[in-house]
């Protein structure tokens, strides 16, 4: 048990410093004080990309089985397409230079993937997904084209948005630069924890860029609160008896485009 929560502590701040500059490492789940609140399962990922993984979101979305079918089409041919090119190299290595071009790239990948699992939905399901985005996905949700665009959010004020979010993104990769399998379980405990300030501080700021129109509209579009499996972030191997993980593997990893 004590291995799986490490592995899930450092599988969360990868995602973080390597997925995206929008990609937050949050704290425990579900707190409502201070900034948006968000907390959830990691960080900026869009949901969208786990409608092929998690039962729970299925069923929270209502998803037919003919969605189903046409939703795994959409996960298998992402697992085709990285497999067959995308980045090499380590992330931590790059310039700024590569790293901007890394995650524009990326950027511009993960908004058509996200597109392409809205046409399968029908408005009142891509309006929950957005909901539940919002609930987890820090600045990148807000700065997302859609929701942005629901917000009636200013050119100006996206910008300072992503400008709050690339300067803590920078200073999140400080945090967890050098760690590794030597590194001990306070050092993790302590990047964490210094990884949540960061995030609150950034949700604090961000949040004073919105009118409060737009404050009570994110409420509102927030919904119910959603929390995913823990299983369902069991994206690669490492044996045990767990069926959901091994339906996982089934599935595939669809969580990156």
């Amino acid at each position: 048990m004590k291995r799986l929560v490490t592995a899930l502590v450092v599988c969360l701040a990868l995602m973080a410093v390597c997925s995206s500059p929008a990609f937050a490492q949050r704290g425990g789940g579900g707190r409502r004080g201070g900034g948006f609140g968000f907390g959830g399962f990691g960080g900026g990922m869009h949901p969208a990309f786990m409608l092929n993984r998690s039962e729970k979101l299925q069923k929270e979305l209502k998803i037919t089985d003919e969605q189903k079918e046409k939703i795994k089409t959409i996960a298998e041919e992402a697992r085709n397409n990285r497999q067959g090119g995308g980045f090499r190299g380590n992330f931590r290595d790059m310039s700024d230079e590569e790293r901007a071009k890394m995650q524009e790239e990326r950027r511009k990948r993960t908004e058509e993937g996200i597109k392409k699992y809205e046409e399968v939905l029908q408005p009142e399901q891509v309006q929950r997904l957005r909901g539940i985005y919002l609930q987890s996905g820090g600045i990148a949700a807000l700065i997302s084209p859609e929701i942005a665009k629901e917000l009636k959010l200013s050119d100006d004020t996206v910008k300072q948005l992503k400008t709050i979010d690339e300067e803590t993104s920078k200073k999140r990769r400080e945090l967890w630069r050098g760690m590794g399998r030597d590194s001990t379980d306070d050092d993790r405990k302590k990047a964490t924890e210094e990884t949540t300030k960061l995030t609150k501080a950034a949700d604090e700021e961000a949040t004073a860029q919105l009118s409060d129109e737009q404050k009570k509209q994110v409420e509102k579009l927030k919904g119910d609160k959603f929390e995913f499996d823990p299983a369902d972030f069991n994206f690669g191997g490492g044996g045990g008896g767990n069926r959901k993980g091994r339906n996982r593997d089934k599935k595939g990893d669809d969580s990156k485009t």
